[in-house]
């Protein structure tokens, strides 16, 4: 029967604590402050070709003798490729230090 009161008085101090211990209740975050927007026509450019805008057959034709569409894929997978691989000897490079200054700190 004693262990009821005091049961209640633990989960009374374990619930009281944070407001006896800071001084007050808990609050409600303060208000969230109005989005700023802005208008993606606001940065709008009127479209100005470096080179003057031809007829799109010829354009197709030129595609076209040159090897169609696949010939810019080739290109294109090209310029990755030499990207990756410039970053994949420049993540070996920096292994390679990281490690030969790991060494020379061992032997210190």
């Amino acid at each position: 029967m004693k262990q009821a009161p005091l049961l209640f008085v633990l989960a009374f101090a374990l619930y009281a604590a944070p407001v006896l211990v800071f001084g007050q209740s808990p609050v409600a975050p303060p208000a969230a402050k109005a989005p700023v927007t802005s208008s993606v026509f606001e940065r709008y450019q009127k479209f100005a070709p470096d080179e003057p805008l031809t007829d799109w057959r010829k354009a197709n034709d030129t595609v076209r003798e040159i090897g169609g569409w696949r010939v810019y894929l080739k290109e294109s997978m090209r310029a990755n490729e030499a990207r990756e691989m410039a970053t994949a000897a420049a993540t070996a490079a920096a292994t390679a230090a990281a490690a030969a200054a790991a060494k020379s700190e061992v032997k210190k």
